[in-house]
C-alpha cells in the first residue's frame, strides 16, 4: 500500500533531543509563532476511531484457512509488493503457521481493523501512498468480512493486509527511497537483515496499534516534523502565502514601495512571524526589521533585519515547496540507525551544529564550521567511532591543498613556508617523517607521492590545539581552530570539509572524561602531537538535516550543498497527497470503525 527553504511554527513545548536543538544559536526567546492558516481538514490524515465490539463474521475451519494462505503465497506478491516487502511477509506467515495473521479462525478482526486504523495514518509521516493499493486492500477487507466469504477470500485479504504492513513498516523502519540513489554524499546504510528481522519480531510481539509506533524513528523531532508537515498542509490548503516583490534593499527606516511592503506584511503573517496584517504604509520600520530578522534566523541565513534579495528569494519560497522540504527531512530521519541510544554526538551540516549526547539526552550543544559548499570540500554524511584525540597536532596538508594553495602562495613568497611554520617532509614517513629542504616542494614531488607538506603544532596550527579522530574513508575529523572569529558568522561554511568545534576543550572532557585541568595542560604545554585514545569509542554521526526543530520551533537549515531539490520531487506525493488518495484513505480508515 505504502511505497515507495522557511519558518517558525510553535509545536509542543515539551519537544527536545538529539536532533531538536540542532542550531539557531543566539535567536532569543521571542520567536514567532505560527497560525493555523487555513481552515481545510489534514487531508491525508485519519485519527483513531474506537472499535465497535469484535463480532464473528463466519466461521471457517483452521485446516481450510490454512491451505488457502498457501495457496495464495504460491500466487506470488500482489502489485507493488517490492521482493523485500514479499520476504518479510513469507516470514510473517512462516511465525502464524500459514494461519491468518489478522483474523482468528472464527472471523474476529480486531487485529485487521487495528491496522487499517494504523495504514490509514501513512500519510501523516509524509509518505507516498498509492491509493490503487489502498482501494485494493479495501476492496478484499470488505469482501472478506462478509458472513459468506470462502477461505480464499479471507486468505487473499489477509495476505494483502500483511504486504500492507510490510511496506508501511519497512517505509518507516529505513526510508521509502534508497538514500543512495537520491541523496548525493549520504553514506549511512541501512541492513537489509535487521530491517526484515526487526519488522518480523515486532509484528509478532507486539500489539497491533502499537507496533508501527515502535519502527518509526522515535525522535523528538521526527514527531515534531510529522505536527508540522500537517500545518503547511493546512497552509498550502488555504491559498499558500504568496511572495514578496523584488525591489531595493531595505534597511530600518527606509522607505518603500507601499504595495510591496503590504505583500511582505500578508507574507510573513500567513507563516505566523506577524499576529495579523494590520501593519500599513511606506516605512520599512524597526518592527517590520524585527520580524525579518527573526525570519533570517529561522533560515540559517545572515540575521541583519534587512531586506535583502537573499531574503526575499526565502520568502518567496513556495508553502507548497516548504512541506515538501518537511517530508524530504522525514525521509531523511528514517534513514537514519536507530542505535542512537547510547553516549554519541552529532553534526548537523546544514544547522552548524554539533551535539553532545548521553542516550537521549543533550549534555551541551556547540557551534561548527563545515566544509564550504564547493563540490571537493562538502561534509560527507557518514557515521562512525571516534577513537582517540590528538593535543598539540601536526596538520598533515592534503596534497589537494599543497597544490593549489601553498605551493603557488611559497612560489610567490620564499618566506610563506617559514611564516606559517610549514615544514616539507618525506612523504613515506608518519608523524616522526624526516623533515627534508623546502626546495623540493614541486608539484611533480606531490603528485608523485615524493613528498608531503606539514604544519608544525602551535598558534597558527590549522587545527588549533587538538583534533578528534574517528578513522574513515573520507579522511573527516574534528578538530581546532585558531580562526575564532569563524563562529561569530551566522552562515559557517568555511572548511576543507572537516569540522572546526566551537569548543573543543569541553568536547575533550566528554570524550575522554578528563578533568579541566587535564584537559588545559594537553592542549597548551603538552608534548607536540600527543594521542590520547578514549576509554570507550564514541559514535559519531554527520547528518543532513535541513528541516529541524529546537525549543518547540521550527528551523530551514542551510541547503549548502544543494541536496534539497532531488529528494523534494521525489517526496512530492507523500508531502502533498493527492486528492484521489485523500479520499482512498479516509474510505480505508472509515472501514475500521464499522
Amino acid at each position: 500500500m505504502v511505497s515507495a527553504m522557511s519558518a517558525p511554527v510553535r509545536t509542543r513545548r515539551t519537544v527536545a533531543g538529539a536532533l531538536s536543538v540542532l542550531l539557531a544559536a543566539g535567536c532569543g526567546k521571542d520567536r514567532p509563532v505560527a497560525r493555523a492558516a487555513a481552515t481545510a481538514a489534514e487531508g491525508a490524515t485519519v485519527t483513531s476511531t474506537p472499535t465497535a465490539a469484535p463480532r464473528p463474521a463466519w466461521r471457517i475451519p483452521p485446516g481450510d484457512l490454512r491451505p488457502a494462505i498457501e495457496a495464495r503465497l504460491q500466487r506470488g506478491r500482489p502489485a507493488g509488493v517490492t521482493a523485500d516487502q514479499w520476504r518479510c511477509v513469507e516470514a510473517l506467515y512462516d511465525r502464524t503457521g500459514r494461519l491468518p495473521m489478522w483474523f482468528d479462525t472464527t472471523g474476529v478482526d480486531v487485529r485487521a481493523r487495528a491496522l487499517v486504523r494504523e495504514l490509514a495514518g501513512a500519510p501523516a509521516h509524509g509518505l507516498t501512498v498509492d491509493p490503487a493499493r489502498i482501494e485494493s486492500v479495501r476492496a478484499a477487507l470488505v469482501r472478506a468480512r462478509d458472513a459468506a466469504a470462502s477461505a480464499d477470500e479471507v486468505a487473499e485479504a489477509d495476505v494483502q493486509l500483511s504486504a500492507a504492513f510490510a511496506a508501511m513498516a519497512e517505509d518507516l523502519l529505513a526510508g521509502q527511497l534508497d538514500p543512495r540513489a537520491v541523496a548525493r554524499g549520504w553514506h549511512i546504510t541501512p541492513r537489509r537483515s535487521a530491517i526484515d528481522s526487526a519488522i518480523v519480531q515486532r509484528a509478532v510481539t507486539l500489539p497491533t496499534d502499537s507496533v508501527f509506533a515502535a519502527l518509526a524513528p522515535d525522535d523528538p523531532v521526527y514527531a515534531a516534523l510529522r505536527e508540522q508537515l500537517a500545518l503547511y498542509r493546512r497552509i498550502v490548503a488555504g491559498g499558500g502565502w504568496g511572495g514578496v516583490p523584488t525591489g531595493p534593499t531595505l534597511r530600518d527606516g527606509d522607505r518603500g514601495d507601499p504595495a510591496r511592503l503590504a505583500a511582505l506584511v500578508r507574507r510573513l503573517a500567513r507563516e505566523g512571524y506577524l499576529p495579523d496584517t494590520a501593519m500599513s504604509g511606506d516605512v520599512y520600520d524597526a518592527r517590520l526589521a524585527d520580524v525579518v530578522a527573526r525570519f533570517q534566523a529561522h533560515h540559517a541565513m545572515q540575521i541583519d533585519g534587512t531586506l535583502s534579495p537573499e531574503t526575499v528569494k526565502a520568502l518567496s519560497v513556495p508553502a507548497e515547496y516548504r512541506a515538501g522540504q518537511i517530508a524530504a527531512n522525514l525521509e531523511r530521519i528514517r534513514w537514519l540507525p536507530r542505535a542512537m541510544r547510547e553516549r554519541h554526538l552529532i553534526v548537523n551540516v546544514p544547522s552548524f551544529r554539533l551535539l553532545l549526547r548521553e542516550g537521549e539526552r543533550t549534555v551541551a550543544s556547540m557551534k561548527v564550521v563545515v566544509g564550504a559548499e564547493f563540490h571537493d570540500r562538502a561534509t560527507p554524511v557518514f557515521a562512525d567511532s571516534m577513537s582517540y584525540v590528538v593535543f598539540q597536532p601536526y596538520w598533515n596538508v592534503t596534497p589537494t591543498i599543497a597544490l593549489r594553495e601553498v605551493i603557488p602562495k611559497a612560489a610567490r613568497d620564499p618566506r610563506y613556508l617559514a611564516r606559517n611554520d610549514y615544514e616539507v617532509v618525506r612523504r613515506d614517513g608518519g608523524d616522526d617523517a624526516p623533515v627534508v629542504s623546502a626546495a623540493l616542494l614541486t608539484p611533480a614531488a606531490v603528485r608523485a607521492g615524493r613528498v608531503r607538506v606539514r604544519q608544525r603544532p602551535g598558534p597558527t596550527n590549522a587545527l588549533g590545539h587538538a583534533k578528534f579522530i574517528f578513522p574513515n574513508e573520507y579522511n573527516i575529523y574534528l578538530h581546532d581552530t585558531p580562526q575564532r572569529d569563524l563562529f561569530d558568522k551566522d552562515v559557517r561554511a568555511f572548511s576543507h570539509g572537516c569540522i572546526r568545534v566551537e569548543r573543543p576543550a569541553e568536547l575533550a572532557q566528554w570524550v575522554l572524561g578528563w578533568d579541566s585541568t587535564r584537559v588545559a595542560e594537553a592542549m597548551t604545554a603538552g608534548r607536540a602531537n600527543q594521542y590520547a585514545s578514549l576509554p570507550r569509542k564514541v559514535p559519531v554521526f554527520i547528518i543532513y538535516l535541513t528541516a529541524f526543530t529546537r525549543d518547540g520551533e521550527l528551523f530551514f537549515g542551510n541547503d549548502l550543498y544543494a541536496r534539497d531539490e532531488a529528494l523534494v520531487q521525489r517526496v512530492a506525493a507523500g508531502a502533498l497527497p493527492s486528492a484521489r488518495t485523500r479520499e482512498a484513505v479516509e474510505a480505508l480508515g472509515r472501514l475500521a470503525a464499522r
